[in-house]
């Protein structure tokens, strides 16, 4: 009866000991992602600065574009289902 009861510890100490290296293992693989939590809420916002006035050859592209837009084919193709 007494080995019985040696073997039954000797496998519960085996799984806790297991389970315990599983939690661990766990914890290091999250790692980065649990300290990453813990700063993204101490980030802030960067301001949002106001872009300048376009360069002259984009004022020109625009422009064109919206003048031959009109003249504009756009072509979409579809695979079609064979059988």
């Amino acid at each position: 009866m007494a080995v019985h009861k040696s073997k039954q510890n000797s496998v519960r100490y085996t799984l806790t000991l297991l389970v315990l290296f599983l939690l661990l293992l766990l914890v290091v693989l999250q790692w980065p992602g649990l300290v990453s939590l813990r700063y993204a809420w101490q980030v802030e916002p960067r301001a949002i600065t106001p872009r300048g006035d376009l360069a002259l050859d984009e004022e020109s592209t625009i422009e064109l574009f919206q003048r031959s837009s009109p003249a504009v084919v756009y072509i979409t193709t579809l695979p079609g289902a064979q059988s």
